[in-house]
């Protein structure tokens, strides 16, 4: 009789015996399962005299169904055959954490660990104590009350496990499943404070019933957070749940959900019970109107975790700043391409009907307008480009201005980066000029970032390429031509100042032309030659060009000289005259006529520099020369390699050399001159050629003596004897020697007489011994027909006193002989014809 103690069998023994006998000595005890009944307190004992019962006081805290009775008497025990007791049904009444324990009330949960009777355990290896919550075993488990309250370690993954409802409590070998029941329902009347910062980290008080003993510790989930260390506490006559800190979120009117131990309590959810504040914006960066990074600084943005969104309001029109990352007071964001200032910028924390959305500002706008650079802008108002940045891209939101004067027809040209606008006109001063630029409202010069370097422009015109230097010749009036334009369009005006006597100027369209005829009087001799400079501007109002022209104004063309008579002479003639007066051109002071500067030499200078160097065979300078008649007169001819070197003389003797030419003549009295150049170069050069081909002209007549041409042989040789002076016959068109009488002069030079104008050469005589002027050679073999029959005698001297002999005649054969002619030179017979006519033999003499 599980009610009154009592147990019934038999053998127990007597009532009487056990009283005789004593307690100590009698003992009996009574176990259900493994719990012992009896105790130091209550003991046990046989109840009749047939020994039929035994009675016990309370029963023990145990745990079980089907449990058999085990009594005991003196040390003598037997067991029921059958299960005969039950103890109750464990019950949870809930489970909840505290100090990181699960603690599990109910009743039902037996005695303390190691109360069983260690000889009634079928196995001794199994644990005293064993709790598994759902499919996870809660470790270190322990009875804190007994029967009432047992506890283990607490772990996370006992939230899920709890969920299921199954509790099982295995002491040794028994075992049994805890019926779970609802605990009474928390209620939450109210929340203090109902609201708080993004950040949490604030303390939260519950109020409200069922909050369980003190020190049970409740899971409080706000926004799907939990809250830090909530426990129930007593204050006063009041019951608390007290959180140390309320979990970090977002959102306004969220549900407070209160987790009783480890399971949902129903009614534990406060509807819309709390807010986390409104995000606040305090400043955000400026961007350039590309877009870009914005930093939007503030409060109550929430955890980074939790969803934000940037919105950007232009004009009523939203844009998203795309969210890069975030924290409580800080957000970076990539913001789309703009302009402007004063727009609002927004944040949204979280989402749904509980995202909040801060308050409407103008804290975010773009950067302003910058001015990098600027070009200059024509004066008379053209088109003006600016570089820089956050010019945007939208050209009805621009406006530029100089000096407050706004630049019309502003266009975008590259997006953000380069405008281009129709400035207004201005002035070319070097003043320099304030640019301003707005983007919607915003200024370029705003907070000391003026631009004052804006200058107005002018390209100048220019003339087009010409010529510096000009020849103005006397009665040939010069025209000079000069084209001009203006980079910029703009029209031009052309002036000429300081123009001289006999200058005059008209403009044409695009050009300017200029004339100018030097007066007679400003070229007359001796100043042939006068430089003229005439200045020419071209001009478009504030800019202008001006060029310097050089005019030599001539009495003459290039290539002529000047006369004193105001006539031109070519200087193409190495021996000029003056057309209209025949005047040479060089005087005695100044024999010799340079061709190429047209310039006299004086005959010292000449004979100095000659002087200095040897006679060479080389190509003679072409020259002129001129000689005062009656005086004799030798000039050298130099070599036409300008080195100096001597390369021959010409000899005029006083009385018989030239005769002057007829006209007018220098005040130094008559002269007569002598040109001396190359020779034509299709003639052919002379036979058996001594020396280099000269061409000599004479201005006046040749006298009885000619012109002695003093020349070196290409060998040294002074042979005045086997050469000739040879002259070129055009009527033939051969080679003739002009003189075979050749005298042998200081510096190695043979002269010979020229009496005529013509291609003179020294040149070996093919008949030395006979007067051969013609030089015939008809066979080619190099010796002159007339020398063919071998001559008897040979005539040696030539003489040019004229007392002496009237003219030298060779000795001729008396008939023609094939012998060869053995007479060598100053052995023959020379024949002297006096002016009587007679003949004799200067050997004999």
């Amino acid at each position: 009789n599980a009610e009154y103690g009592i147990v019934g069998g038999r053998n127990f023994g007597s009532r009487d015996a056990a009283l005789e006998s004593g307690v100590a000595s009698h003992v009996v005890e009574v176990f259900v399962g493994p719990f012992a009944v009896h105790s130091a307190d209550t003991p046990c004992v046989v109840d009749d005299d047939e020994g039929t019962r035994v009675k016990c006081g309370d029963l023990p805290i145990g745990f079980g169904t089907g449990l058999r009775v085990t009594v005991c008497v003196a040390g003598v025990c037997g067991t029921s055959a059958a299960p005969l007791f039950d103890f109750e049904e464990p019950v949870v009444e809930r489970m909840s954490v505290i100090h990181d324990r699960v603690h599990i009330f109910g009743r039902g949960f037996g005695p303390a660990e190691g109360a069983e009777a260690e000889h009634l355990v079928s196995d001794a290896s199994l644990p005293t104590l064993k709790l598994t919550i759902g499919s996870q075993v809660c470790a270190n488990p322990t009875v804190v009350v007994p029967g009432r309250e047992i506890s283990c370690d607490y772990d996370a993954s006992l939230h899920g496990a709890a969920d299921s409802g199954l509790v099982v409590l295995e002491r040794r070998d028994l075992r049994a499943a805890l019926q779970v029941r609802q605990a009474t329902d928390i209620v939450i009347t109210a929340i203090a404070p109902n609201h708080g910062p993004t950040t949490g980290a604030f303390q939260l008080t519950l109020f409200g019933d069922n909050f369980g003993a003190m020190g049970q510790q409740h899971t409080i989930v706000i926004g799907g957070r939990e809250a830090i260390n909530c426990e129930t506490v007593e204050r006063g006559l009041e019951t608390l749940i007290e959180c140390d800190a309320a979990p970090a979120g977002v959102g306004r009117n969220l549900d407070v959900t209160v987790r009783d131990g480890l399971t949902l309590v129903e009614g534990s959810v406060c509807s819309e019970c709390f807010s986390y504040d409104q995000p606040q914006i305090s400043s955000a960066s400026r961007p350039s109107t590309r877009g870009g990074k914005v930093m939007v600084r503030g409060a109550n943005f929430g955890p980074s975790f939790a969803p934000k969104t940037v919105l950007l309001v232009r004009d009523g029109v939203e844009v998203e700043c795309v969210v890069e990352r975030a924290t409580h007071d800080k957000i970076q964001c990539d913001a789309p391409a703009g302009s402007g200032d004063h727009h609002s910028v927004e944040v949204i924390a979280g989402e749904g009907d509980a995202a909040q959305r801060s308050a409407e500002n103008r804290a975010f706008g773009y950067a302003r307008p910058d001015i990098h650079s600027a070009t200059r802008p024509h004066w008379r108002g053209g088109h003006l480009y600016i570089r820089g940045r956050n010019f945007g891209v939208d050209a009805d939101d621009v406006t530029v201005y100089i000096d407050g004067e706004e630049c019309k027809q502003v266009a975008i040209v590259k997006s953000h980066r380069n405008l281009r606008c129709k400035a207004p006109p201005g002035h070319v001063d070097g003043e320099e000029h304030e640019l301003k630029v707005r983007v919607r409202g915003q200024s370029s010069s705003k907070g000391g970032h003026a631009y004052h370097h804006l200058m107005y422009s002018n390209t100048p015109p220019q003339f087009a390429p010409h010529s510096a230097r000009y020849i103005a010749v006397a009665g040939d009036p010069l025209k000079i031509r000069l084209p001009a334009y203006d980079a910029d369009g703009d029209e031009i005006y052309y002036r000429a100042r300081g123009l001289p006597a006999g200058a005059s100027w008209a403009q044409g369209f695009g050009f300017v032309q200029v004339e100018y005829a030097p007066p007679a009087a400003l070229v007359e001799y001796p100043h042939t030659e006068v430089n003229v400079t005439l200045e020419v501007t071209v001009t478009d109002g504030p800019g202008h060009t001006t060029t310097l022209l050089d005019v030599q104004a001539r009495a003459c063309p290039a290539h002529q000289d000047a006369c004193k008579d105001l006539s031109c002479a070519s200087r193409a003639e190495m021996c000029p005259r003056c057309p209209r007066s025949d005047v040479v051109r060089c005087s005695a002071r100044r024999p010799i006529l340079d061709p190429a500067s047209g310039a006299c030499r004086s005959a010292e200078q000449v004979a100095a520099d000659a002087a200095a160097a040897p006679a060479v065979a080389a190509p003679i300078a072409a020259a002129g020369y001129s000689f005062a008649v009656g005086q004799t007169t030798r000039l050298p001819l130099l070599a036409a390699d300008a080195s100096g070197a001597v390369a021959g003389a010409l000899l005029v003797a006083a009385d018989s050399g030239l005769v002057a030419a007829a006209g007018p003549q220098p005040h130094d009295g008559a002269l007569a001159c002598v040109s001396i150049g190359a020779c034509d170069a299709s003639l052919p050069p002379p036979p058996r050629a001594a020396s280099h081909a000269v061409h000599v002209s004479a201005s006046g007549a040749y006298g009885a003596a000619g012109v002695q041409l003093l020349l070196p042989t290409f060998d040294d040789a002074q042979d005045g004897y086997g050469h000739c002076l040879g002259v070129y016959d055009k009527a033939s068109h051969s080679w003739h020697c002009a003189d075979e009488a050749l005298r042998a002069h200081d510096g190695a030079l043979l002269g010979g007489a020229a009496h005529r104008d013509g291609c003179y050469a020294l040149m070996a005589d093919n008949c030395p011994d006979h007067a051969n002027a013609a030089q015939q050679d008809s066979d080619h073999d190099g010796h002159g027909d007339h020398c063919q029959g071998g001559a008897t005698g040979c005539v040696d001297c030539a003489g040019y006193d004229a007392s002496n002999v009237n003219f030298l005649r060779k000795f001729k054969p008396a008939a023609p002989t094939n012998a060869q002619d053995t007479c060598a030179k100053n052995q023959c017979p020379t024949i002297i014809v006096t002016e009587a006519g007679d003949e004799y033999d200067a050997r004999l003499d």
